[in-house]
């Protein structure tokens, strides 16, 4: 299966407050579990290593790239944890027009691997997140109201 056969999901969720290190490698998690059951996943916090590795950045460049990269994608998945560069993404998504969900089991209830399948229910799929999570604020506060990896798979 190649990627244009895949829905692919953005995954957002905390780095800097806490240990970004173990953030992670949470994200890293649920990218296997993603890519495991189907998706093409993409995790922007795999950019902590050129961070950390090659060269540090400014915020708001990884910001921009995180922005254009996330515009790439089907689907947007939100992990738990305050962050308000995680919100910042959702806001955009949100504002494309790309549905998000915040946690993996919503995900797999909503939004299908196969992506023919998913762009031929997007509107309804919408519809049903919507319904799951009122508006875009609940879905933000429920977002920073969570803490650690609790309600994520």
């Amino acid at each position: 299966m190649n990627r244009m056969t895949k829905t692919s999901v953005y995954i957002m969720s905390p780095y800097t407050r806490g240990q970004p290190l173990m953030n992670t490698a949470r994200s890293m998690t649920v990218w296997d579990i993603l890519f495991d059951a189907g998706y093409f996943p993409i995790t922007p916090l795999w950019t902590h290593f050129q961070h950390e590795l090659i060269r540090p950045r400014h915020y708001e460049d990884w910001m921009a790239y995180d922005d254009a990269m996330m515009l790439q994608c089907d689907a947007g998945l939100r992990l738990p944890g305050p962050s308000s560069g995680a919100n910042r993404e959702c806001k955009g998504m949100a504002e494309a027009g790309l549905p998000l969900v915040n946690s993996v089991h919503h995900l797999f209830q909503y939004i299908p691997a196969d992506r023919e399948e998913f762009i031929t229910h997007r509107r309804a799929t919408i519809t049903n997140l919507t319904a799951q999570y009122g508006s875009f604020e609940q879905f933000i506060r429920n977002c920073d109201a969570k803490h650690g990896s609790t309600g994520v798979i």
